[in-house]
């Protein structure tokens, strides 16, 4: 090949660079407005980000081992915890039975609630007097 063809090449690359960029910077402006907006901000308002992206950002204590780590997670859960003390205390935990899952299958304008025993019985029709 000749130095004028590989001259020719590597300006027509550089002149598609430059279009990339240029296409680049204006995403990264209607970004920046588009965030501006949805906080309810002016858009002329500079932003700053306020925290890196650093190694140890999304880093948690969690256990290596499956069964470890499920223990942990359901540890943390805070309605499980809330069940939990609430039976350590005493009180019932109702929204109608404690012993109720939250699926429920609708037939014929009645729901049917499985209990977590496997037994199966009728919740009462909702009603409603915007009807």
């Amino acid at each position: 090949m000749s130095p004028a063809i590989d001259v020719t090449r590597a300006q027509a690359q550089l002149a598609n660079g430059a279009g990339l960029l240029l296409v680049a910077k204006n995403q990264l402006n209607r970004g920046r407005i588009d965030v501006t907006r949805a906080l309810g901000l002016d858009p002329a308002t500079p932003l700053a980000f306020a925290d890196s992206l650093a190694p140890l950002l999304g880093a948690a204590d969690v256990p290596v081992q499956r069964d470890s780590a499920v223990g942990a997670a359901l540890g943390n859960r805070p309605e499980l915890r809330a069940r939990a003390g609430a039976r350590r205390g005493g009180a019932a935990d109702r929204i109608g039975d404690p012993g109720r899952t939250p699926a429920a299958a609708g037939a014929g304008g009645r729901l049917r609630c499985e209990r977590q025993d496997g037994a199966q019985g009728d919740l009462p029709r909702a009603t409603s007097r915007f009807r």
